[in-house]
């Protein structure tokens, strides 16, 4: 069993391998010897010199992680629900509820933090939703209409999560995804509903690495 930390998650690119630390809230590039430690500990091929390495690095487990996500995206995204996004505008209560969302995860980021959302994130998943790639491309859309009329700045983790929050309350599955990509470092928040895209363009996420999906 390996001892690396549960709240850790990795992606192996080209250029090295990015870890996301969800406990810490921080993305970290490993050096090529923890790399390969990682690598050992995952495998089930830990020594001693591993372990010292990951306790070196601060990678060591600090219990159990209350919360296990994936790693593997269910699709890659073909079809982008914005794309042509149409002006009929979504009614008032609609728009109310997208506002009241992403109202509520600005709030819960900056209160219980970037690891406590997740969390929510994933027991909202584990409820009975439906798979109704219509309401959620409609949903994803009036999302994107409300978005236009707020003043807040946009940032892809709270409108992702929240989103992706409105769509499981409306009985409605999606899946939340995090990547990166290297060379320039970048890291990103998306939504999909199968293999079509619920937030962005498929430019914007073609090119990244899922790190964690939920």
């Amino acid at each position: 069993m390996t001892s690396l930390d549960p709240t850790l998650y990795f992606a192996r690119l080209t250029s090295g391998t990015i870890a996301l630390d969800v406990r810490r809230d921080r993305y970290l590039r490993l050096s090529a010897p923890i790399a390969e430690a990682v690598e050992q500990a995952l495998s089930g091929q830990e020594s001693a010199e591993t372990r010292a390495r990951l306790a070196g690095a601060g990678l060591l487990g600090v219990g159990a992680s209350p919360v296990q996500f994936s790693r593997i995206l269910p699709c890659r995204a073909t079809h982008a629900a914005l794309s042509e996004l149409g002006n009929d505008e979504p009614s008032l209560r609609v728009r109310i509820a997208c506002v009241a969302a992403l109202a509520r995860m600005r709030t819960l980021l900056r209160i219980a933090g970037f690891a406590s959302a997740l969390a929510r994130a994933q027991r909202a998943v584990n409820a009975p939703l439906q798979h109704d790639l219509m309401r959620a491309i409609a949903l994803a859309r009036a999302f994107e209409h409300a978005r236009a009329w707020l003043p807040f700045e946009r940032r892809c983790l709270p409108d992702g999560l929240a989103l992706h929050a409105l769509l499981a309350r409306s009985g409605l599955r999606a899946t939340l995804a995090l990547g990166v990509r290297d060379k320039p470092f970048a890291a990103h928040c998306w939504v999909q509903a199968g293999d079509w895209l619920l937030t962005d363009t498929i430019d914007e996420v073609d090119e990244l690495t899922p790190i964690l999906v939920i």
